[in-house]
């Protein structure tokens, strides 16, 4: 009886947590397309600029970062979202050591064309270390 229990509460708790990502991802629909932006790193030694390049497909649920003058891509992970806001875990797959990985990103939606993206590393730095606005591509 235990074992079923157990068994009947895993499956309950996995289904809830699947059910809670996909409630998470159905808010960012405002985020689908491609953008672009140049990021802005005001705080470094040496005050950095480069273009970001975002693809978030919304029916595969696929988010694409690139940040080609470091060289750097990866993918984000969603952690929550609501209507006009979503955070994610940054993951870069390409150029690991010449990008931070694993840092905190924060979307903000301004309108149909425009988000914000803010950057932290709170296991490194307090604060927002790098950040942008980009612009939804025509094309879409």
């Amino acid at each position: 009886m235990k074992k079923t229990i157990l068994i009947f509460l895993t499956f309950f708790l996995l289904c809830s947590g699947y059910y809670n990502l996909n409630a998470q991802f159905n808010k960012t629909k405002w985020m689908d397309g491609n953008w672009w932006g140049v990021g802005c790193q005001p705080y470094a030694l040496d005050h950095q600029d480069w273009e970001i390049f975002l693809t978030y497909n919304y029916e595969n649920k696929t988010i694409k970062i690139s940040y080609p003058e470091f060289p750097c891509s990866g993918h984000w992970k969603l952690v929550k979202a609501d209507n006009n806001k979503a955070e994610f875990i940054e993951y870069i797959t390409e150029g690991e050591n010449l990008c931070n990985n694993e840092g905190k990103v924060i979307i903000t939606r301004i309108d149909d064309n425009y988000i914000t993206v803010s950057y932290f590393l709170p296991q490194v730095v307090e604060g927002v270390i790098a950040f942008s606005t980009l612009t939804r591509s025509k094309d879409d």
